[in-house]
Parts: structure tokens; sequence; C-alpha cells
């Protein structure tokens, strides 16, 4: 065989021989692993017992190895099929020339725990934060984007960012908010999943059994934990592009189905937002800088009417005060949408403050604060 001998043999005659003390580590590994379930713990406790990899001395002189086990090492060593006494050859397994180190069972459970926990990973089952669109959305330009976060204020705000090549402008990454984003596909994927279109042909007491599964899952995937929401995705085969004014989706299955959704980026002063059209999926969160606004034109208008100072508004200059009462006589819908984080998105704090030409009539104030 080639490239290195793999820890727990040697070579003697060309041929792959047990060493007794390396081969007691590997079935220490093997063991352990199925104990554990984890690499990362397998790692530690090797570490702990003071188990160290194999050391190699090359004829240049170096010294290589003798050192704690690594995630990586420990993965590629229980995936390596020569401990059950066979070899690889493009994907397909032999028996080999050698002896075994471990035993068939041994090797199934190894394999087993790697497979789940690949799954949990992929599903983020095991991730502090999971993220339901990693892997499955890519930005305009065709590049996958990735989960990242920021802290603001003490609140954290999560986002889908374009996984930019090496040297690539970071000017051209794409930045979306994962919550609304998340919130437009999970809609998406309820819708799809209430659409019975690929029912012809089957039998009656199966279409009946799928449709009131399909309605089920659709009914309650929105409030499901984001494992679940994700392994539904990734069943449905389900994938994300963004586009200049619209997101695509595409569900997999016998007969991919394709649902665009109009949708821009809008810049609420140094945030980014989704736009969605009249009547598209609500973001459902409302703007904090319009929310105190509203919260303090109501102040301000209570204090006008009682004459009683409010502690809130009351310590404000004249001008900003006559500010906010402008925004108390704003027509109740439009008090009801920013409450609600239904305002059009290019409505930001700023804006509705620094308004001095707001209308009296409430379909004036529509038109002129984007509602109409």
């Amino acid at each position: 065989m080639g490239g290195p001998v793999p820890i727990g043999y040697r070579l003697d005659n060309r041929k792959l021989v047990i060493d007794p003390d390396e081969a007691s580590t590997v079935r220490l590994i093997f063991k352990r692993y199925g104990a554990l379930r984890s690499i990362a713990a397998l790692a530690d406790e090797l570490h702990a017992r003071g188990v160290k990899a194999r050391q190699r001395a090359y004829k240049d002189g170096r010294i290589v190895g003798g050192i704690s086990f690594t995630k990586g090492p420990l993965a590629a060593l229980l995936k390596n099929p020569i401990y059950l006494g066979k070899v690889r050859h493009r994907d397909v397994l032999y028996d080999g020339e050698h002896t075994a180190i471990i035993d068939e069972a041994l090797w199934q459970q190894a394999q087993a725990i790697a497979r789940e926990n690949g799954r949990d990973r992929k599903l983020g089952r095991k991730a502090r934060n999971p993220s339901l669109l990693a892997g499955i959305i890519t930005d305009p330009r065709g590049r996958p984007m990735t989960p990242s976060h920021t802290r603001k204020e003490g609140r954290q705000y999560r986002y889908y960012i374009s996984r930019l090549a090496p040297g690539e402008d970071r000017q051209s990454a794409w930045r979306v908010p994962a919550g609304e984003i998340e919130r437009i596909v999970i809609s998406a994927v309820s819708a799809s999943l209430r659409d019975h279109s690929e029912t012809a042909g089957r039998a009656a007491e199966n279409v009946v059994a799928d449709i009131a599964r399909r309605a089920a899952l659709a009914g309650e995937l929105a409030s499901r934990p984001i494992a679940e929401q994700r392994a539904v995705l990734l069943e449905s085969q389900v994938s994300i592009r963004l586009g200049e004014e619209c997101i695509s989706l595409l569900v997999g299955g016998q007969q991919n189905r394709h649902v665009t959704i109009p949708a821009r980026l809008v810049r609420r002063g140094y945030d980014v937002r989704l736009a969605l059209p009249p009547g598209g999926e609500d973001t459902g969160e409302a703007d904090p800088a319009l929310l105190r606004l509203v919260v303090h034109a109501r102040a301000a208008q209570g204090m006008v009417e009682s004459g009683i100072p409010h502690p809130s508004v009351a310590h404000y200059g004249k001008r900003h005060f006559w500010q906010l009462l402008r925004i108390a006589w704003l027509a109740p819908d439009i008090l009801a949408a920013i409450m609600e984080g239904r305002q059009p998105p290019q409505l930001t704090g700023r804006k509705l403050l620094r308004a001095t030409n707001i209308p009296l009539d409430w379909a004036g104030q529509r038109r002129a604060l984007g509602f109409a």
C-alpha cells in the first residue's frame, strides 16, 4: 500500500501487520466514541488521558506527530475501513490482506453515530443558534449566503451575507435580515404544502391522507423549532435565490414548483430591510425608532390636553414637542400600521420626525407617507 502507515499497524515485508500498543489505542478510540458519541468530547478525553498520535520521523530530519489527537485526524481514523480489515477503492470496500483491529459491530456503531451526527449538524440540532437557510440561499450572483449576526445596544440582529471568494470586492456582498427572509420562506413553503395540484392520478385514500398530513404540517410549520423547519425545507428540496427585485424559491419533488415573491432591499437608516408589495408577507416587527416616536407623540398630546407635564416629553424643546404633536394627529390606521410594523420600508423615524408638510386630511397623510 502507498502513503503513511495508519496508526495501529506497521510494515513488515511490504505488508501491514498489527502493532499491539497502537492497536490498543485504536480500539480505545472506537469504544470511547461509541460511548461519548462526539468527536470533540473524544478529543478532550484522549488529551486528558495523555493519549498521543504516532510520531513520525522523516529522512530530511523532520519529526511530526507525537501530539494530542485533534478532531480532523480522529474523524478520518473513525471512517478508515483499514481497521475493519478492508480497503476502499472508488467507494467500494474489498477484503484486505491484513488483519482487522476492530470487529464489525464496533465499526458499524461508529459509522451509524457519524451519520446521525452529520444529520444533526445539517439540521442545526446541536448548534447554539441554528440558521434556517444555511446552505440553501444564494445572492443575485449565485454566491452562497452564510449566517452572521451583530449586536447593537444589547440587541442581536441576524443576517445572511454573501460568501466572498478571496480578493473579491467586499462592497459587492449582499446582506439581508434573517428574520424577514425566513418568515417569507416558511410562508411560501406552507402555501406549497397546501397545493394539491400533484394529486391527480393517485388513489383516493392516499390522496386524502396526504392532503390531511400536508395541511396539518402547513398549519404548524411556522411554530415548529428551527431544526424541524429546516428538516422540512431539506426534505422538500427548497432552494432560495435572491434577486434585485424578487425572491425566487424552488420547491423540489416530482414536479418542481417555482415561487416568485416581489421584494427589494430598502435602506432604513443604517439598516437594510426587505420591501414587499402591498399584501405581501409582513415582517411582524415594529421599528423601535418609530414606535418610540408614537409613544412620545401620545404623551405630548395628553400633556397638551390635560395641562399636566409628562416626564417622558416635558423636557423637550418647543420645536421637537410640536413635531411630536403632528405625529399624534396622524390617521388611526397609520398609527396602527406603525405599531404593528406594517409601515412602508422607506418610512424611518428620522423621516417621520422631520416631515414638516404632513397634510391634515387622512387621505393626504397616507399619500405623503407612502401608505397609499
